[in-house]
């Protein structure tokens, strides 16, 4: 069956390959078997396919251009999980799907931030209400340690631990040191204790490269971060033997 522009591709647990040629539908390619699935001879809600994974159940979820979102099992038949016109989902297409770790699905959005859904309720994150740094999503990826790599549009790449929701509190207490506000606009404040006398803090970038250094000589001090790009950034204190780590995100 040949075609010139597929839209999306996927191939599930049982090695069935799906694959959509642009608002043509959906086939199915089970050996030398191929199913074509469209509006017309099912009740797929699209025939324009955006992105595809796969729950751990080996249910199929497909996000299409006119906003819905649905799963099937073999595609003749589909529940509707989005509606073009549900109120609880952002108003914007599907840009990306995976299957977590921990069998939970996330579809991002292209300007609605990501959603996660653990098969019971479903869970939204924006640059508005978590420190998600953009709402434009473009892409999302998983990677060995469990974690979400996501790209967005003109806000670079931000790493998601779904383990921990929005994952960064906006105050953090150690046992002698306090980091905050998180995320960060122009200053990261640095609030110790007990100060020894060659305390200084170290920022990395994502690569684990070293951005900037500044030496503690304030119990509370503010760390110039108007220089940074927006993203993810690990900081280090370190007093003497006694060394704190802790993660911020600059908008």
């Amino acid at each position: 069956m040949p075609v010139d522009n597929v839209s999306a591709v996927f191939i599930s647990q049982t090695g069935n390959l799906w694959f959509s040629p642009s608002n043509q539908g959906l086939i199915k390619k089970n050996g030398d078997d191929w199913v074509l699935f469209n509006t017309e001879n099912s009740d797929i809600p699209g025939n324009f396919v955006l992105c595809m994974t796969e729950s751990a159940d080996a249910v199929l979820w497909v996000a299409f251009s006119n906003g819905s979102i649905a799963t099937t099992t073999d595609g003749s038949s589909w529940d509707i999980i989005k509606h073009e016109e549900a109120k609880d989902f952002p108003n914007s297409n599907a840009s990306s799907m995976l299957l977590d770790a921990q069998g939970k699905i996330w579809i991002s959005f292209e300007n609605g931030g990501i959603a996660g859904f653990n098969g019971t309720d479903w869970v939204f994150h924006t640059a508005l209400t978590t420190p998600l740094p953009s709402d434009y999503i473009t892409n999302m990826v998983l990677d060995s340690n469990g974690d979400i790599w996501i790209s967005s549009f003109q806000d670079g790449l931000s790493i998601f631990d779904p383990d921990f929701g929005a994952g960064i509190d906006d105050d953090i207490w150690t046992e002698n040191t306090r980091t905050y506000p998180n995320p960060v606009q122009n200053y990261l404040t640095v609030e110790s204790k007990t100060l020894s006398s060659n305390a200084y803090v170290i920022v990395y970038n994502v690569m684990g490269q070293i951005l900037m250094q500044e030496a503690l000589v304030d119990l509370k001090q503010n760390i110039d971060c108007q220089g940074l790009s927006n993203g993810f950034y690990t900081y280090q204190i370190i007093q003497e033997k006694m060394i704190t780590s802790g993660v911020f995100i600059k908008k």
